[in-house]
């Protein structure tokens, strides 16, 4: 019986390191397993955080190009309203210079009566 039972724990022996690897390889399987569960749940959240960033810059671009838009056609109106107001100043000089002749006219007509009765 004792020689049976130094065989019984012989083989015990013989299998612990191949009973302690399977033992290790599982526990590390497991633990590749969490963590590459964990990397895709980080990679999804990532992915999603990228889409938000990127549906953000979208708006933005948007918005920026509205603003720009709106400040351009502002301008454009701004421009227009100046053009209409040089126009009506231009029409108005044009109406003194008329103005000046004509005054210039009267003035020499004025005088004239008198050089005509020297």
């Amino acid at each position: 019986a004792p020689a049976a039972m130094e065989q019984v724990l012989r083989a015990e022996i013989a299998s612990a390191p191949a009973a302690m690897e399977q033992m290790l390889r599982a526990e590390m399987n497991h633990m590749l397993e969490t963590a590459s569960s964990k990397l895709g749940r980080q990679a999804l959240a990532q992915s999603a955080e990228l889409t938000t960033v990127r549906n953000s810059i979208g708006a933005t671009s948007s918005c920026v190009k509205a603003m720009v838009q709106e400040e351009s056609t502002q301008r454009a109106s701004d421009i227009m309203g100046l053009s209409k107001r040089l126009d009506a100043i231009e029409q108005a000089t044009a109406r003194i210079s008329g103005l000046e002749e004509l005054c210039k006219d009267s003035q020499v007509a004025a005088v004239s009566p008198g050089l005509l009765l020297e």
